[in-house]
């Protein structure tokens, strides 16, 4: 069994952006730009990111090819959740919970233990498969930890470096999965 359709763009989303899970939950359509290659994470609607700050992720290449998979049109979010009796027009996020059964049930028909108390994969896991691909790639931890929205990590790398669009761009694109 392995993923399809949009749950597997929601699991390629995560490992190749280091998005936290419930960023990628409140991700608007208007927050993913394609065309110049930049996913948003802002806050809006009552929802703010974890650390409360905005910040800007480069899209990999890999992450195109998947986001550009979903459909147009106008959504309320990036990722719907399918109908249920509560939203049964399919108009609301998708839940967190689910995605992390599914990963979980993806990962063990792939024989890979699978569960916190088993010391296993978790949809969390894809976080740590980006920040670990991005440093084995030469990309230096500060500026993963930017993309990461790490809060205060490598605050001196960050006063001391200039990370501009375009170096934030191509840091990305070197990073091999």
């Amino acid at each position: 069994m392995a993923a399809q359709g949009q749950r597997r763009v929601e699991f390629a989303l995560l490992a190749y952006s280091g998005l936290r899970a419930g960023e990628m939950q409140m991700l608007r359509p208007q927050d993913v730009d394609l065309e110049h290659g930049w996913i948003h994470v802002r806050a809006h609607d009552g929802w703010v990111p974890k650390t409360r700050q905005a910040r800007s992720v480069p899209i990999h290449p890999k992450l195109r090819e998947q986001l550009a998979t979903m459909p147009g049109g106008s959504r309320s979010f990036f990722f719907m959740a399918q109908p249920s009796p509560e939203y049964p027009d399919g108009t609301h996020h998708i839940d967190i919970r689910t995605v992390n059964e599914e990963f979980q049930r993806v990962a063990q028909s792939l024989g890979m233990p699978v569960g916190r108390k088993h010391d296993g994969f978790v949809v969390h896991s894809l976080r740590h498969y980006f920040e670990t691909s991005a440093v084995d790639s030469g990309v230096p931890q500060f500026i993963v930890d930017a993309w990461m929205g790490h809060a205060g990590a490598a605050v001196m790398g960050k006063v001391y470096y200039g990370l501009n669009d375009e170096k934030s761009q191509a840091y990305m694109q070197q990073i091999r999965f």
